[in-house]
């Protein structure tokens, strides 16, 4: 039982986790979506991509390099960028690619808040909006302590390559810290790339594609180069089907629901005079509010820590009204980077009309280091009206984890 009963109480990287939906009662599907992404913004490249997206209405992510658009030489130059966001709002998004390119795993935590903090100020400041602005770290280099970084100043992070190489792209459940891409080989056909796409929806992904830089016709081209009259090929394809497949920008794709957030005191910012968070309950010791930066954008500061120990230890929301015949989307940001042994996991509890506890589902849990978002479907059990999310680490766990920004948002 995860609850009282009077209802009071209640790497680059390979990323290895797992995830068991064990209680899920009903089965979430992404819609059907595709974006297009281009890194570093080199200038005719651009210019000669957004040249044909832009006059089929077709959304593309731009990932910049800050320090490049200082120079303005072989990258477009700020005025450009700018431009770009004025001309085309909601067909040309713009996005951190870093401040300087460097490979993000050998950098210092000063450095690493200079390339992702820096960057944004940066945008900013040159008047490009950073609102839901994401980042994609440079040759695809990470881990988890560059994640928990990133994940303290943009809501989202692009990955460079189908990381958990189940050969689909960003398959739900998401990851908004790891977002899986698919870049196409310098001399690999337009229909081939159509085909993946094609073959990414229909297994549920979200296909990303990735490019660098562009060829014009008749030129060969060479790494990290794919010819422009090949990507004709697709984005003609994409406009063609466009009643049945979106083109999107990646903040678009993980919008999924209008619904307001549920949970009360989501990011543990509101705080009693003990330290502990408004609107929570917790099982006792082993159960604090961190304030020392473990949490996520736009809030990290603080952050709910959980430490392993003998016995289960946990914490749990305000119950919040659900309505028994509708479908939710739970998310959460969870960081653990010094796993030995055990698990944590995310529990549902349940209650009558009057606040008295009926049961609960267990949604998931995970068994490894791990550092990112995750998502959880619900879908309230009969007699449900009030629900309360209880993230728990189990008995004898050897394990910090952190959680910040939980949301229960209901489905339309």
């Amino acid at each position: 039982m995860k609850a009282r009963l009077n209802g009071v109480f209640l790497v680059a990287c390979a990323v290895f986790f797992l995830l068991t939906l064990t209680s899920a009662s009903f089965a979430y599907e992404l819609p059907k979506m595709v974006g297009i992404t281009c890194d570093d913004g080199q200038a005719d490249s651009l210019e000669r991509m957004l040249s044909v997206t832009i006059p089929l209405g077709l959304k593309v992510d731009l990932f910049l390099v800050t320090d490049f658009l200082d120079e303005g030489d072989w990258s477009i130059d700020w005025a450009r960028a700018k431009e770009l966001q004025t001309l085309y709002p909601g067909l040309v998004k713009i996005n951190s690619h870093s401040r300087t390119h460097p490979y993000f795993t050998s950098l210092t935590n000063a450095r690493l808040i200079d390339e992702t903090r820096g960057s944004k100020l940066q945008f900013s400041a040159h008047g490009i909006n950073t609102d839901d602005m994401g980042i994609a770290t440079p040759y695809g280099d990470f881990n988890l302590k560059v994640l928990s970084f990133v994940a303290r100043y943009y809501p989202w992070h692009r990955a460079a390559w189908d990381y958990d190489g189940d050969g689909v792209i960003n398959k739900w459940p998401l990851n908004d810290c790891q977002l899986e891409i698919f870049e196409p080989t310098p001399n690999m056909p337009g229909e081939e790339v159509i085909a993946r796409v094609q073959e990414d929806i229909a297994q549920g992904g979200l296909p990303l594609l990735l490019f660098h830089e562009f060829t014009p016709a008749g030129v060969v081209p060479g790494d990290w180069q794919y010819p422009i009259e090949e990507f004709k090929k697709i984005v003609n394809w994409i406009a063609a089907n466009s009643d049945t497949i979106k083109s999107v920008t990646i903040s678009e794709a993980l919008h999924l629901t209008d619904a307001p957030n549920l949970v009360k005191n989501y990011s543990f910012t509101n705080r009693n005079v003990n330290g502990w968070a408004k609107n929570w309950s917790r099982s006792g010791a082993g159960v604090t509010i961190n304030t020392a930066h473990q949490g996520n954008f736009p809030e990290f500061t603080n952050s709910l820590r959980i430490v392993g120990g003998s016995v289960e230890r946990k914490a749990w929301n305000d119950q919040v009204p659900v309505d028994e015949g509708s479908e939710y989307i739970i998310k959460m940001y969870q960081s653990c980077q010094n796993w030995v042994a055990g698990g944590w996991c995310v529990w549902v509890d349940e209650f009558n009309l009057d606040g008295y506890y009926i049961g609960g589902q267990r949604l998931g849990g995970n068994y490894w280091n791990f550092v990112g978002w995750r998502y959880y479907q619900y879908q309230p059990s009969p007699g449900t009206a009030k629900a309360s999310i209880q993230p728990y680490v189990e008995a004898g766990s050897r394990l910090t984890l952190f959680v910040d920004s939980v949301e229960m948002r209901k489905l339309p």
